[in-house]
């Protein structure tokens, strides 16, 4: 098969993905046209009515859904169909009508006024009304157009304060500049530029993005994704220096089973946003490389993509899907990812102090700032063959872990054939809501987000609690990875006191909370 051939079939691929998902889109969707709810994406809320509140976030089901109107390919039934663009036009409409009056909107809780569901709804249905704004009336475009306007000068005046997340503000950079081209308002492509240029100067020298100030490979998928989308539009060379550099990080998590990232990045995840990665194919043979590799892992549901990821990801990940086959443009030339290479290797990148090891058919990256947490992987065979996310163990009511927040203070050592690691004892946080805690966090909720200053509080207050607060014992650890050419690695983890606590090795485990972390992959069987 040619070369061309080979192409067109990918995006052949990418599309039927995209059209098996568009029924499971329309069933999340209010589509009574009497219904209050008419044009509404969160069942949850409109149809099971569990929830007090209806997720912007949602309504990013548009973009996939306005591409499949405009395109006509094969099998693609929902082609111009006009029940469909009905449906459409809804979905924008409520869109407005969730608007807080302040041009922010909600994703987590009422009154959030969520820098996120704002800049993301703002990239995610400015593409799609690209798309599909030719079919809608003059009419209809200025209320969308004015929907966005409110959303974008909400963006000129307010920051995301709880954490430094780069996809978001990636996400929401390329919102504002879809934005300033549809109203003819250079506010908003220089707030674009004044976002991108704290996304560049909080890049590592290691080359990823700054998550929770560490690198994440599934989530350096996703600000990949919204960057190459900038660069594709603005034709920045600087933007395309910076992608270049992820790129070449995070080529090294890539791994022979198709798999990306895991408990050894700063967020846990291992989902895979495949949009950025064919958006910049045409600049990049190693992104040629991985768009190749991963695509059957992508097809045979081997990688958290499509098909094993729930609602609260399935959409952008899925408008990846979609922005990968409006851009796509494949490269001719590919170069090996490191897992292929003939030559053994072993490297270090400081900045988060992850270290991954080629020796003869085995590949092992150790999240050393995580404490030690370790995947060994077998190339020919394309398998892992050992993980260990770090010891756990209860303490009464209270669950103790060797595997941490990034902490930078962890000693470690490494020679050609051994890793110690020493740190500290963590307590796992596993909070939960209860009746009453909602309750309270409901009224909470409601009186901060009277202000945005009362809501960011809030935010920053739940980022603490769930994410980043400080849960260290007097406790110590000592963890120690010894390689061997036969037999892979082995891993023996001390521990300083505690002799009434049995720690146990865990392949597969977290320790503290985030959402878009634990999707399913076949390798968790093994």
């Amino acid at each position: 098969m040619s070369t061309n051939n080979v192409s067109k079939e990918r995006i052949k691929i990418y599309q039927s993905l995209i059209l098996e998902k568009i029924p499971s889109l329309l069933s999340l969707q209010d589509r009574e046209r009497f219904s209050p709810t008419y044009g509404c994406f969160d069942r949850t809320y409109w149809q099971w009515k569990f929830i007090d509140f209806p997720g912007a976030r949602f309504q990013e089901a548009l973009f996939a859904l306005c591409y499949v109107y405009a395109n006509n390919f094969k099998d693609n039934i929902f082609f111009h169909n006009p029940k469909l663009l009905e449906w459409i036009e809804a979905g924008f409409l409520f869109y407005k009508k969730i608007q807080h009056k302040d041009g922010s909107f909600d994703e987590a809780y009422p009154y959030e006024r969520s820098f996120v569901a704002t800049g993301f709804t703002l990239f995610y249905l400015t593409e799609a009304f690209i798309v599909i704004r030719v079919y809608f009336k003059k009419d209809i475009q200025e209320e969308i157009l004015t929907t966005f306007d409110k959303a974008g000068k909400w963006l000129l005046e307010n920051s995301e304060t709880h954490a430094f997340i780069s996809n978001h503000r990636a996400g929401t950079a390329v919102g504002l500049y879809n934005l300033s081209k549809l109203m003819s308002d250079n506010r908003y492509e220089k707030r674009c530029w004044d976002i991108w240029e704290t996304i560049k100067n909080n890049q590592s020298v290691d080359g990823w993005y700054n998550e929770y100030g560490g690198a994440d490979p599934g989530y350096l998928t996703q600000g990949i994704y919204y960057t190459a989308v900038m660069y594709l539009k603005s034709k920045n060379d600087e933007v395309l220096h910076s992608l270049r550099k992820a790129i070449d990080f995070i080529k090294y998590f890539i791994h022979p089973d198709g798999t990306i990232g895991g408990e050894y990045g700063s967020r846990n995840t291992e989902f895979y946003f495949p949009g950025g990665f064919e958006i910049l194919s045409q600049y990049s043979p190693i992104a040629e490389t991985i768009c190749k590799t991963l695509l059957p892992y992508v097809k045979e549901m081997k990688i958290p993509c499509l098909n094993s990821v729930d609602i609260y990801n399935i959409m952008p990940i899925l408008n990846s899907v979609v922005s990968g086959c409006i851009f796509f443009c494949p490269n001719l030339e590919t170069k090996p990812i490191p897992y292929s290479l003939e030559s053994d290797f072993i490297k270090v990148f400081d900045d988060f102090k992850i270290c991954v090891r080629k020796s003869g058919n085995l590949y092992t990256v150790i999240g050393i700032s995580k404490g030690g947490v370790i995947k060994v992987y077998d190339i020919e065979r394309r398998k892992l063959i050992l993980s260990s996310v770090g010891v756990f163990g209860e303490k009464g009511d209270r669950i103790l872990t060797s595997q941490c927040f990034h902490k930078k203070e962890l000693q470690f050592n490494i020679n050609d054939n051994m890793i110690m690691i020493e740190g500290f004892i963590y307590h796992a946080n596993y909070a939960l809501l209860s009746p009453l805690k909602m309750v309270l966090f409901r009224i909470l909720s409601l009186l901060s987000g009277l202000s945005n200053s009362g809501s960011r509080y809030l935010k920053k207050l739940i980022v603490y609690l769930l994410i980043s607060r400080d849960r260290r014992t007097k406790w110590k650890f000592k963890r120690i990875i010894t390689f061997d050419e036969l037999k892979g690695a082995s891993v023996h983890t001390e521990i300083d006191g505690l002799p009434e606590v049995i720690f146990k090795e865990m392949e597969i485990h977290t320790s503290y909370h985030m959402g878009s972390s634990k999707y399913y992959k076949h390798s968790d069987l093994c």
